[in-house]
């Protein structure tokens, strides 16, 4: 048969053969069983509550009821589930050896009539038992609160002889509804930092700091104005903060402040075993003083200087605390590793693919400096750990078909021995696209990366949805056809879906989920897990005027035009359905579905009175974008929405002249075009009759080229708003932006609106 998302879903034929036909151990019959649960009287915490998760949920199987007792209250010769290393598990298997099983590795196996199930502390106990009920008894944890348990009062296994220690010992999804639900999290065998479990679930890994603690641990706003040679010299000028600036690696003082820094942060928090030490968040502010710039071309890369600092914190760490692992970032600009310096045997290297294209195998020629590079630290690095990317940071609702890569990608960093994974998902939205299918499906694949990701795959589209699964499954065929075809370089930002995604086949998406709704009709379960789905459809046929072009096109061209006959109601369906799922976030800087909500509303439901420009135009060839689709940067201090009746909807973004920062943006997410006019409406309010009033332009965000324009105090207006013909651009991967002066001469702009017509 051919491969592809609707391969017959292989779990539920196991099932019925195993409940069906298998013969061994009957641990239940009839609803009754003469089985008892046996945990020793000192066992931990995790271990007694994966006693306790095994008797409920087989109590929920079976409908029997599982007694749980300690050891010594139990007869030699009960039939016993045997759950932790206790002395009987210990006395039955002296050459399981329970150290090589670290933290989570697992044993399973069966012997006479007992079953036994253990592993390594804290979680392997309860991981066993999961992964008994999963495999074995057929138990499915879709999401948090949706599953699927079998119900079968005769439960009978065959033999089993499993142990298994998984590739990667830190293993965190992303996603909202594991990070937020602590059992959940346990259930899918979740580990990492975000997890919100406590010891009884067996806990998880700490890093102190988490990321880029170079201005968390020595900040600028603390001690630029004493110490401006602690920070990175760029361009001739120090900057430091965790968005402008770095640290200067070679400084002796930053070396010795530093490492007292992080030995105080260690000494707070001594059982975390993980420090971070890593750059800041921006991508092009390293130092470029002397001693850095020679360090960083001795080395042949800017990690160069950071692994020299790195080990110096490192060495002195280790002094005081031999097991602690301090991790830094190759990210960005660091991303290659040095030629000469070698991170010390306790240095843990987090390697980022932000750069990577998410449509192609990791291996593939698009992203062959990552591959270089992660062979590269893999032979100069004791430890590695990786974090990677499955969500579109720009708009985390809008289709990003990458479902076809997560199995290779988590393989290649098995076979790098990679010892950690970070697998950034949506986490701050919860109509994302297949969020629960990702989540579900990363989860098993870095506890098991041979599994076969398609039978996954199937599994949950036809546990999930039911009836709806083939449709589903062709959806997903045709979005992942579609960037294939495309040959499409899918980025971690990609404000549209344009370069990929084209008229002919949102028709072909509309006539699938279409039938994916009647497949489910009456089962209001299912249709609205299928509703919920389609949202991230929903949205391309009304975000940001490309109804109204896809529409003409269509015209223009006698094509098939399937978008919905009223936007203006399909808006508002989109914005109710989505409501009841309790979205907040739908990017990575925090655009709040309010604001969504408030630009569909300003441009389908309750639109402005349009620009002179465009009075007249067709509608397709114009594009209002009002605050609501601005991206704003620290709201409450650099911006913030205020009501302003001069503008043409009664708000405007305000922004203070003393700040120089471009933290009003926009990215462009109107229909491609070689010959977009943008045009810019705001309004000054001067303190003084000269100088310059604000910085507005278009920048590209592949090649980094600025386009930007000053405009004068003297060709402004505080009474009215004056609209500016900023000129005519390609807008494919740019954005928009407006920076105040940076001094008193301004005292506020009042940004009403951006508009684009394509010419």
């Amino acid at each position: 048969m051919e491969k592809g998302f609707m391969r017959l879903p292989l779990f539920f034929l196991l099932l019925a053969i195993c409940f069906g036909h298998c013969y061994g151990m009957m641990l239940s019959k009839d609803g009754t069983t003469d089985y008892v649960i046996v945990v020793a009287s000192d066992a931990i915490s995790s271990e007694r509550i994966a006693a306790s998760e095994l008797q409920s949920i087989l109590k929920e199987v079976t409908g029997a009821h599982f007694p749980v007792k300690p050891a010594e209250k139990v007869s030699p010769a009960a039939k016993k589930i045997i759950v932790g290393p206790n002395d009987l598990f210990k006395q039955k298997f002296p050459n399981v050896r329970l150290e090589e099983l670290m933290q989570d590795g697992i044993v399973i196996k069966t012997l006479n009539n007992d079953l036994y199930l253990a592993g390594g502390r804290p979680r392997g106990s309860l991981y066993a038992v999961y992964t008994f009920l999963e495999e074995y008894v057929g138990c499915r944890w879709w999401t948090s609160k949706e599953s699927h348990i079998p119900k079968e009062s005769s439960l009978t296994i065959s033999d089993i002889d499993k142990v298994y220690v998984p590739p990667f010992q830190f293993r965190e999804a992303f996603y909202g509804d594991i990070i937020n639900d602590g059992v959940f999290a346990a259930r899918l065998k979740n580990n990492g930092h975000h997890m919100r479990m406590g010891e009884e679930y067996g806990g998880h890994y700490t890093i102190i700091g988490l990321v880029h603690t170079f201005d968390k641990f020595l900040p600028a706003a603390e001690y630029f104005e004493d110490h401006p040679e602690w920070y990175s010299l760029v361009n001739g000028e120090r900057r430091g903060g965790q968005r402008d600036g770095q640290l200067c690696l070679t400084n002796p003082e930053v070396k010795t402040i530093f490492t007292q820094r992080v030995l105080e942060k260690i000494k707070e928090n001594p059982g975390a075993g993980i420090i971070s030490v890593s750059q800041n968040d921006n991508k092009n502010s390293r130092c470029q003083c002397e001693k850095c710039l020679e360090l960083e071309r001795l080395e042949g890369s800017p990690s160069g200087p950071i692994i020299h600092f790195v080990n110096y914190v490192a060495e002195e760490v280790e002094k005081q605390y031999p097991d602690f692992l301090v991790e830094t970032l190759a990210y960005h600009y660091s991303q290659k590793p040095p030629l000469h310096v070698r991170p010390r045997d306790n240095v843990l290297i987090r390697l980022c693919s932000i750069n990577c294209s998410f449509a192609q195998p990791l291996t593939s020629d698009q992203n062959y400096e990552f591959c270089k590079d992660i062979k590269g630290w893999s032979n100069v690095a004791k430890q590695l750990f990786v974090w990677d990317y499955t969500t579109n940071f720009s708009n985390f609702i809008f289709p990003h078909p990458n479902l076809k890569v997560l199995a290779p990608n988590i393989r290649l960093f098995e076979k790098f021995n990679t010892m950690g994974l970070f697998e950034q998902g949506d986490a701050k939205c919860t109509i994302g696209d297949f969020v629960e299918l990702k989540a579900w499906l990363i989860s098993h694949l870095m506890w098991d990366p041979s599994i076969d990701e398609e039978v996954l795959i199937n599994e949950f589209l036809q546990g999930y949805y039911g009836d709806a699964a083939e449709s589903i499954g062709e959806y997903l065929e045709l979005i992942h056809a579609c960037v294939e075809r495309e040959n499409t370089f899918l980025k971690t930002f990609m404000p549209t879906t344009d370069p990929w995604f084209k008229l002919e086949d949102m028709n072909e998406a509309t006539k699938i989920f279409n039938e994916a709704i009647q497949r489910v009709a009456g089962n209001d379960i299912l249709e609205a897990r299928v509703r919920k789905a389609k949202l991230s459809f929903d949205l391309l046929w009304i975000i940001n005027g490309n109804y109204f072009t896809l529409k003409s096109v269509a015209e223009q061209k006698g094509k098939e035009f399937l978008g919905p006959a009223d936007p203006a109601e399909a808006a508002t369906d989109f914005i109710e359905t989505a409501k009841k799922h309790n979205v907040v976030y739908i990017n990575t800087i925090n655009r709040t579905f309010f604001q969504l909500e408030q630009s569909l509303r300003e441009f389908y439901i309750e639109p402005a009175m349009p620009p002179v420009e465009c009075q007249g135009l067709p509608r397709e060839q114009w594009l209002d974008v009002q605050e609501s689709s601005f991206h704003l940067y620290r709201p409450g201090e650099w911006t913030e929405v205020v009501d302003d009746p001069l503008a043409s909807n009664g708000k405007a973004v305000r922004m203070p002249g003393s700040h120089f920062q471009w933290a009003t943006q926009y990215d462009f997410t109107g229909p491609s075009s070689e010959r977009t006019r943008v045009y810019l409406v705001i309004r000054v309010e001067a303190n003084n009759n000269g100088g310059t009033a604000f910085t507005t332009g278009v920048y590209d965000v592949v090649t980094g080229i600025i386009e930007d324009t000053k405009i004068n105090i003297e060709d402004t207006s505080s009474d009215s708003y004056i609209t500016y013909d900023l000129g005519l651009y390609d807008m494919n991967n740019k954005y928009v932006y407006v920076a105040p002066p940076g001094n008193d001469d301004i005292s506020s702009l009042y940004i009403d609106r951006m508009f684009f017509i394509y010419e």
